[in-house]
């Protein structure tokens, strides 16, 4: 079973319309909610699949109610701490005619620390039945930006050979990436800050990936967007390439892929294998309106389609 663990989750709005314009009355040609956050698209993904998941971390407010009463819909196994202060929404609007996106993205609630040291505790019950731990997303007001090496240490502590996957940014994941998770998977910019190199190439992230295995990494991931992924894992490295594509919606891309790697890698399949059916999921939330709409028939028809080099 591959837990998921996310601090700051969201319902994620998004609404389409024809024409965005400032100033002026817009009107929506649709609009879609789904419960979202970075752990809770990688389990939704991995549910997609048939493997076995559970989803914790942070919910409050009607907000949060709502979020696991559409979980439960969906019959993904989930045991959140609940707070104080309300679970955010983060809007996306589509624009059609000219097929670009605007993201707002709420802070998030204030943790208090009695909540975290709840979450802790329940950390350490859950993680005795899984293999995988994913700490992914943002962290939420309140919380420590070491909160994600905090919670690696705990669990790697609390059950020995756990895989600890960290996905996240800035402070938290400097500090997390010190507590060498067994995979991390930044993007370019991430990969930058954490480095302090531009990163505009495979060859280059191909670089990164051997400086992130010198510091302990035991499968790096990094994701270039339209450019591909690198990876490695047991000595070998990773280009995965895919065909250019009209990308419709950006929003749960990366979870998706993460979510379809670690099925296939959970459930024993070799590398290539996980890293085409990881980028096939990628690509088919990209062309839908989120995790909430992939359809496992989109996913095996875009498998078919990813290219894995080795890197020497």
């Amino acid at each position: 079973m591959i837990l998921t663990v996310t601090l700051n989750p969201c319902i994620d709005k998004t609404i389409i319309v024809e024409k965005f314009s400032f100033n002026e009355v817009v009107r929506a040609k649709s609009s879609t909610d789904f419960a979202g956050g970075k752990g809770i698209n990688v389990s939704r993904i991995i549910k997609i699949w048939g493997g076995e998941t559970l989803a914790t971390g942070f919910l409050g407010g009607s907000e949060g109610e709502w979020i696991k009463s559409q979980l439960y819909k969906e019959k993904i196994q989930n045991d959140f701490v609940p707070i104080k202060d309300k679970t955010r929404t983060n809007l996306t609007i589509l624009d059609i005619h000219s097929k670009k996106e605007i993201h707002i993205v709420q802070p998030g609630p204030s943790i208090t620390n009695k909540e975290v040291e709840v979450l802790i505790k329940k950390l350490k019950r859950l993680v005795r039945k899984v293999e995988i731990v994913v700490f992914s997303g943002s962290v939420p007001r309140g919380i420590a930006p070491d909160i994600y090496a905090r919670l690696i240490r705990i669990v790697k502590k609390e059950k020995e050979g756990i895989i600890t996957v960290l996905d996240t940014s800035g402070e938290p994941l400097r500090y997390g990436f010190e507590e060498k998770p067994f995979i991390v998977k930044p993007n370019a910019e991430e990969t930058e800050f954490l480095v302090g190199e531009k990163i505009n190439s495979l060859k280059k992230a191909s670089q990164i990936i051997k400086f992130f295995l010198r510091e302990g990494i035991r499968f790096p991931i990094i994701s270039m967007g339209k450019k591909g992924i690198v990876a490695s894992y047991k000595g070998e490295i990773y280009e995965a390439i895919h065909p250019k594509i009209k990308s419709l919606y950006t929003v749960g891309s990366g979870d998706s892929f993460l979510g379809g790697i670690l099925f296939a890698f959970n459930q024993g399949r070799n590398m290539k294998d996980s890293l085409k059916v990881g980028v096939s999921c990628g690509i088919a939330n990209s062309m839908t309106k989120g995790t909430d709409f992939i359809k496992k028939s989109d996913i095996n028809r875009f498998y078919k389609t990813i290219k894995i080099n080795n890197v020497d």
